[in-house]
Order: structure tokens, then sequence, then C-alpha cells
């Protein structure tokens, strides 16, 4: 399956508005009754619009949700998923935070000097891996 356009979408205005993709404007929400042609006399060009205005706010509201997990289980689980996996996110965040400071001027002591522990070199990498991970989603 394709993916669909990407957001953000507009409204598009034109004497035969339907959702459809015309020509390169796929971003663009037209809306008509497809049963009564092009002319739909049964709603109004104001009931037309705000059809066209929902459409578009709600596929822009929707942008990075997944369609299958729309499809599926409704905004609310889809938008769950999200909040879960920043919860994630975050959580790992802030155990690298706590395990940085925890060893942060930690000093290992050798012949030749002092120099930053190696649980503090582990701690900078895993923060640093936790941070790359994060951005990278």
């Amino acid at each position: 399956m394709s993916e669909h356009t990407k957001e953000p979408w507009k409204i598009g205005y034109s004497p035969d508005q339907c959702i459809t993709v015309i020509g390169t404007r796929s971003d663009l929400a037209w809306v008509f009754n497809p049963a009564a042609g092009l002319k739909d006399t049964s709603r109004s060009h104001a009931e037309d619009e705000a059809n066209a205005r929902r459409i578009v706010a709600c596929v822009n509201a929707c942008q990075g949700l997944d369609t299958g997990d729309l499809e599926a289980t409704g905004l609310v689980s889809a938008v769950g998923y999200q909040l879960i996996d920043l919860a994630k996110q975050r959580d790992r965040l802030l155990a690298a935070l706590e395990t940085l400071l925890e060893h942060e001027g930690t000093v290992d002591h050798t012949g030749i000097g002092d120099f930053p522990s190696m649980a503090l070199h582990a701690a900078r990498s895993q923060a640093l891996e936790v941070i790359a991970s994060v951005k990278n989603k």
C-alpha cells in the first residue's frame, strides 16, 4: 500500500470539488458527492467548504500517526502509542542522566595520575547513545 500524501494538507477550491488526487496537487482536499456527479446540489457551498476544512484539520491533526493504527484502534489509541513511546524515551534519558550524574567527578587513581573513571566514560557513552536514539526517531 502506498503512503498517503504528507501533511500539511490545504483546502482547494474548484467547481468540481472532490477528495481525490488532481494532477500533482494531492495535498488538497476537494469535496463532492460522487453519486450526484460533479454538481452536488444536496449541499451548499458553505457545507462543502466546512467538510473540506474538517478533513484537512483531521489529516493535519493526525500527522505522524500510523494510518493502520488509526483504522484499527482509533485516534485515542494511536496517540496512546505515541505517548507510551515518549514515556519510554523519557525513562531512558532520565536513567542515562542519573547514571552520568552518579559518576560525574569520579576518578581512577593510577600510577601516573588521576583520570576520569571508566564508569564515567561508560555513563557518558550511554548518555550519548540514548540521545542519538531519541534524535533519530
